[in-house]
Parts: structure tokens; C-alpha cells; sequence
């Protein structure tokens, strides 16, 4: 019976996680779907180690010991992963292969570890053929990853993401800045054209 109950748990975790690669196939990566995504994966692996305790007829205390050495293995692994990073390659990799929607926004919410992803962006996609808001949300996240590292300059707060900032900026083409200003003065020149035809 318990043989059985771990086998339909397996089936619902197959499916969970199914439902789950679909839905940041369609929506993009967050930090809480990879949270998910890799919590499934760790049960499924607990839910096959148990059978084959049970199966064998294991002690429980042994069967316990080895389910809390697979939890701390399982916290190192995914505290030693940049998550930031591997949110804004998947993002960006949607982007450029599929044409998703990339939410700048969001990226510019984690640490400057995204900003590889979207200097890699600028520099495989042609900067004039992306939107006009495209362009603002690059500019903002760009602005935004700047104040983040002038904000943590302390040692105890510095990582990866923060000490490479200079050289990966060094690497955004010079015709993705152009584009970013392009975008600028179109948009201040839309926004006056609405507030006249308000006026009218």
C-alpha cells in the first residue's frame, strides 16, 4: 500500500510539474515558478528513494537520517545556484528564439546578476528592431541596475553580479545606446502629441 500511495503521488507530481513547464514556457521564469519547479524535482526524487526503502525493507530511522541528508544536499545545491542569473537566460532565451514578451521590469527587480542575460540581448538582436518601449524598459532596467550597485558599494554586500557591472556595460553595442536615445526622443514627441490632441 505504500508502494501504491508513492506511485500516485509520483503521477501527481509528473503532472504538477508538466503544468508548470507549460505555464513558464507560455509566462516566463520567476523566481517562485523555479522555486516550484525544483521543489517537484527534489520530491519526485524523495517519493523514488523512498520506494526503494520500503521496498527493501529499510529501517525507518535509516530511512529518516538518509530523507534529511537528501534536505540539506537539496538546500546547498539550490542556495550555490545563481537564480537571478538562470531566470534572465531562460527570459531572454524566450525572447530571442520564441518572441515572448521579456519583462524588463521584473528582471530589474533581482540582483545585477541579470544583466549579462540582457547586454547578450542587445548584442544578438538589433536594437532598431525592437519597440520603442522595449528600448524605455532597457534604458530603465539598465538605470536601475546602476543605482543597485552604487547602493550596496560595502564589501560584505558585493557578489559576482556587482563587480563585473563595468566590463559587462563596456559591452552594450554603441548602436543599442543610439537606439535607447531614439526611443526617448519618440517617445517624448508621442507624449506631446497626446497632450495637444487632449487640449483640442
Amino acid at each position: 500500500l505504500k508502494l501504491v500511495l508513492i506511485a500516485q503521488i509520483g503521477i501527481i507530481a509528473v503532472s504538477a510539474l508538466r503544468r508548470m513547464n507549460v505555464y513558464q514556457a507560455e509566462y516566463g521564469y520567476t523566481v517562485l515558478r523555479l522555486y516550484v519547479e525544483w521543489f517537484i524535482y527534489f520530491t519526485m526524487i524523495f517519493l523514488i528513494t523512498a520506494g526503494g526503502f520500503f521496498a527493501s525493507r529499510v529501517s525507518f530511522r535509516r530511512f529518516v537520517h538518509t530523507a534529511l541528508i537528501m534536505g540539506v544536499l537539496a538546500m546547498m545545491v539550490v542556495t550555490s545556484v545563481n537564480v537571478g542569473r538562470v531566470i534572465a537566460e531562460e527570459n531572454v532565451d524566450r525572447f530571442l528564439q520564441d518572441n515572448k514578451e521579456l519583462d524588463l521590469s521584473y528582471l530589474s527587480q533581482l540582483s545585477p546578476d541579470t544583466l549579462p542575460s540582457v547586454v547578450r540581448l542587445l548584442r544578438e538582436k538589433n536594437p532598431r528592431e525592437l519597440s520603442i518601449d522595449m528600448l524605455l524598459d532597457i534604458e530603465r532596467f539598465l538605470t536601475e541596475m546602476e543605482k543597485k550597485v552604487a547602493m550596496h558599494d560595502t564589501a560584505r554586500e558585493l557578489n559576482i553580479g556587482m563587480l563585473s557591472f563595468q566590463k559587462e556595460t563596456q559591452g552594450i553595442p554603441p548602436a543599442a545606446y543610439d537606439a535607447m536615445r531614439w526611443a526617448r526622443v519618440k517617445d517624448h514627441e508621442y507624449k506631446k502629441l497626446e497632450a495637444i490632441a487632449q487640449n483640442i
